[in-house]
């Protein structure tokens, strides 16, 4: 008996561990942008261009060089001076006999350090960093669109989950009323009161309603699981909030990330112009 009581208590635990966690529209657009592998591809390609943006700007710096050179001889080295080629002086010659002078085999090194200040660069550095920023900018404007369109579709989804339920239960409710004219039919053919053609047609009609139903719990589990597969989680919907239809405008127009894409897209075609032009000018720093 306790053995059967820890069984039900554990399968108990079980299915309100699986069980679907209640969700509100804004929070299942929230969990679906955390977990969306486009949003997050799209987060790593800001954080690579922000590097992008530091690193030319560091371009400006002036830049430390250390050098260092270090080297030996692979053989001896030596050289021979003859009598008097120095020259012959009261004392005598320099030197007073042939002479082999012999260097010896040492590891030698120097080090070299320079700082070299851009000058004539900085206008196309400048430029450097305006492009970099300009791809910025589109690596931004391609994440809110990753955003947009994930939220438009979870919101899809969701509104079409409400409606699947709402649909099903008109059909649960319907064939629970075909029932009972069912019922009512069978009663009244044996009291003779209505003919059996009348309830073979109210048969008939439960029956289409039973097929309708069916349909609708498949479409509701249809779109459960997309909902479900959008989020990355079992969901259950909790609220119907009303739709606030956009108005169209020139400015919302302005807004959207492909116009906004392809402005930045011009803006970086001028960039690279002026960057190439900038190779005409003579590179001078200051070392």
């Amino acid at each position: 008996m306790k053995q059967a009581l820890t069984i039900t208590l554990l399968l108990l635990f079980a299915a309100a561990a699986t069980a679907a966690e209640p969700l509100t529209l804004d929070q299942a657009v929230a969990a679906a942008l955390e977990n969306n592998a486009n949003v997050r591809n799209a987060r790593l390609e800001i954080e690579r261009g922000q590097t992008r943006v530091a690193a030319a700007r560091t371009q400006r710096l002036p830049q430390l060089n250390f050098d260092v050179i270090g080297g030996e001889a692979l053989n001896r080295l030596s050289f021979e001076i003859a009598k008097g080629e120095l020259g012959e002086f009261e004392s005598g010659p320099v030197p007073n006999k042939d002479t082999r002078i012999e260097i010896s085999r040492t590891f030698s090194m120097y080090g070299i350090a320079r700082v070299t200040q851009p000058l004539t660069q900085l206008h196309a550095i400048g430029l450097g960093i305006k492009l970099n920023e300009a791809s910025l900018a589109v690596d931004k404007e391609r994440e809110r669109a990753a955003r947009l369109a994930v939220t438009r579709e979870v919101k899809s989804a969701y509104f079409s989950v409400l409606s699947a339920k709402s649909y099903a239960a008109a059909m649960q409710d319907a064939v629970a009323a075909w029932q009972e004219v069912e019922r009512e039919m069978n009663v009244r053919v044996a009291e003779k009161a209505v003919l059996e053609a009348d309830r073979l047609d109210a048969t008939a009609r439960l029956a289409a309603t039973n097929l309708a139903a069916l349909s609708a719990q498949n479409s509701l589990a249809t779109a459960q699981d997309r909902l479900n597969y959008l989020v990355g989680r079992d969901v259950e919907v909790v609220e119907a909030a009303a739709i606030v239809p956009m108005q169209s405008s020139e400015t919302n127009v302005q807004r959207r990330p492909d116009v906004r894409e392809a402005e930045l897209r011009v803006e970086q075609a001028r960039l690279s112009v002026r960057l190439k032009q900038a190779d005409r000018i003579p590179d001078v720093a200051l070392t």
